[in-house]
């Protein structure tokens, strides 16, 4: 046996280790499947887009058949009540005759020459007013058809001016020519159905009716009142006859004058909030505030584009219709400043890109935070966006469009934020998808208000969401390359 100091002497032999096997650190090459996975998940949302173009081309479709139902009701309302009205003069018509040269054919001891035969024809000398003044009061009001409103007015309007004698000379007319018996006074009302009151036109010292006429110059609505003989019997008179006339006219949506005189004054006023303008002149003043409007204009007659007076069908004057009278009006329409049917029309040329931007941020999610989304999932989420634009149109018939919006929003967005809660696997990244649904639904009602400014506005916006997605994405390798991070 060996003693303990023989076994320290001698150490049990020590057991070499063995080597650890090397392990295979070469990068796996990912297989063709998961390299093409994100782009083709990619092309499959980007169908889902299109596909979804379907609901908002038929919703496009409805807002159409609504609004054309509006315009339906509107017109009903307006053709018992009296429609955008037009009003131009007093005019002076005068006839005279001329004697017209014609070359005939004839038979002259049996034989056929050529002779002048004269002939008698009746024209019409037109005279517009010196000095013309007009003020017209509008008291605007609401009539509704079921859920469609139309903005109604009465108003009372007032023309004074004079007219100077009728100057045949500068035509060389001779006076004997001239039908005195038969000059007229004409009046163009568009809608002769909203004349409230009985017409007598202050001619000089007479007081005469004016009684429904037939169409001159192309007005198709006219009144008419037949001159005294005795009006321009002397002949050597330079003095201008006084004229007034006061109507009392129902129209909707707006008023036009025409300048008639070298120099026209025009006074609109009305407690309508929201005038808006229109036509060939703009008023010098202008008074708007939340009780009403008051503006003024001051026209002369240089550039309305048609002189004081001119033979109708002489081919020695350039005619003058009504046409070019109508062109040369101006005035205001009571204008409402919300059209919900607008405003829709307006947002849902936005749909495709919000369905786009929130698509991006599911998928986004799917991406960096490894999870899996089902198209089908991404088609019901589109959908309760597409819905939102349906709700906005039918509450905004019911609602001023402010509360339609935000409640449409609400809904719409409560609904997608509790889903994606469960798509997304987690309640932080629904929060998330809540603020995206937050700034698209803020963003779009800004860009809806402001008309000047929503291309820039929308600019900045799309700027801004694919600045997001770049730095969101900056790290991704969308190839899978083995070994990067």
């Amino acid at each position: 046996m060996n003693t303990p100091e023989q076994a320290q002497s001698h150490p049990p032999p020590v057991l070499q280790q063995q080597p650890a096997p090397q392990q295979n650190t070469a990068p796996v090459e990912p297989s063709f499947w998961s390299r093409i996975a994100t782009m083709f998940k990619i092309g499959v949302i980007g169908f889902l887009v299109l596909l979804l173009l379907i609901p908002l081309f038929m919703f496009e479709s409805r807002l159409r058949e609504r609004l054309t139902t509006r315009n339906q009701a509107v017109n009903e309302i307006t053709q018992t009540w009296g429609s955008d009205q037009f009003v131009a003069g007093p005019l002076l018509q005068v006839p005279y005759e001329k004697t017209i040269i014609t070359r005939k054919e004839v038979y002259v001891d049996g034989k056929m020459v050529k002779t002048d035969v004269p002939s008698i024809i009746k024209r019409y000398a037109w005279f517009l007013p010196s000095d013309y003044d007009v003020k017209c009061s509008l008291a605007p009001s609401e009539r509704y058809r079921g859920i469609y409103k139309a903005v109604l007015y009465r108003g009372d309007f007032t023309f004074k001016g004079t007219f100077a004698r009728p100057n045949f000379q500068e035509w060389k007319i001779d006076d004997k020519a001239v039908l005195w018996d038969e000059a007229s006074v004409v009046f163009a009302v568009t809608d002769l159905r909203g004349v409230t009151n009985e017409l007598n036109i202050q001619f000089g010292e007479k007081n005469l009716p004016m009684q429904p006429g037939n169409s001159s110059l192309g007005f198709s609505n006219t009144l008419r009142a037949k001159l005294p003989i005795d009006l321009w019997k002397d002949t050597t008179s330079t003095s201008n006859v006084p004229f007034s006339l006061s109507i009392g006219l129902n129209g909707s949506g707006g008023v036009r004058i025409a300048p008639l005189g070298l120099q026209t004054t025009t006074t609109i006023e009305s407690k309508w909030p929201d005038p808006n303008f229109q036509g060939m002149f703009p008023p010098v003043e202008r008074k708007i505030s939340e009780n009403g409007f008051t503006a003024e204009w001051k026209v002369a007659y240089y550039g309305r584009g048609y002189p004081q007076s001119w033979l109708s069908g002489s081919e020695e004057e350039r005619d003058v219709d009504g046409n070019a009278i109508k062109k040369s009006g101006f005035g205001v329409d009571l204008y409402t400043p919300v059209d919900s049917y607008r405003l829709v029309e307006r947002a849902v040329k936005y749909g495709i890109l919000f369905i786009v931007m929130i698509f991006t941020g599911f998928f986004l999610f799917e991406t960096l935070g490894k999870l899996r989304i089902h198209p089908l999932q991404y088609i019901l989420v589109g959908v309760a966006l597409c819905l939102f634009y349906m709700l906005l149109l039918a509450l905004s018939e019911l609602m001023s469009f402010g509360y339609a919006y935000f409640i449409g929003a609400v809904s719409s967005g409560a609904m997608i934020t509790f889903y994606s809660a469960s798509v997304l696997k987690g309640a932080k990244r629904a929060q998330l998808i809540a603020l995206e649904l937050v700034v698209i639904f803020t963003f779009l009602y800004t860009t809806l208000q402001l008309q000047d400014y929503a291309l820039l506005l929308g600019t900045i916006g799309l700027f801004a969401a694919l600045g997001i997605v770049m730095y969101a994405t900056r790290n991704v390798d969308w190839y899978g390359t083995p070994g990067k991070k």
